[in-house]
């Protein structure tokens, strides 16, 4: 008898194989289990994984060293228009060219904004930083780097 793996557990493990740290996560986003910090300086086992990801709602990527070099570039749309504000940031030339010379990935999140990640190679990772704010003060674009996840 075949016994077929569900896509999430399919998925933390395809992502384990790759060399990026996880965990999982509930259905507000936050993590699904307690002291998911271990995460930051080591990955989860394969076997923790499949205990873990059996009840999860989705799946997280733990940014920064420990995931080698990961690093995500947020926009959040917090109901504003980031569609406008992603395409006109991509379609700067200087932009355009960096995506286009290196391995980045751009995804489109659950709640209607963009992931643009990448890997970096630094003695020193840097943490996650806010870069712009919509007008009520929310976050429009950060960064998730080290000690942050996606």
């Amino acid at each position: 008898m075949q016994v077929k793996m569900n896509t999430l557990q399919e998925a933390a493990d395809n992502l384990l194989i790759a060399g990026f740290s996880i965990l999982p996560t509930k259905t507000d986003k936050t993590p699904a289990i307690p002291k998911w910090g271990e995460l930051q300086t080591r990955q989860m086992t394969s076997e923790h994984a499949e205990q873990v990801f059996k009840t999860a709602h989705g799946i997280a990527v733990v940014c920064g060293q420990i995931s080698g070099g990961l690093e995500c570039i947020d926009f959040d749309s917090h109901n504003n228009d980031i569609a406008k504000v992603f395409n006109e940031w991509g379609s700067d030339s200087g932009i355009t060219d960096i995506v286009n010379r290196n391995k980045v990935y751009v995804e489109k999140s659950k709640s209607g904004g963009y992931h643009v990640l990448y890997r970096y190679e630094s003695d020193t990772y840097q943490g996650s930083q806010k870069l712009a704010f919509w007008d009520d003060g929310s976050s429009m674009i950060e960064t998730k780097g080290e000690g942050g996840y996606v």
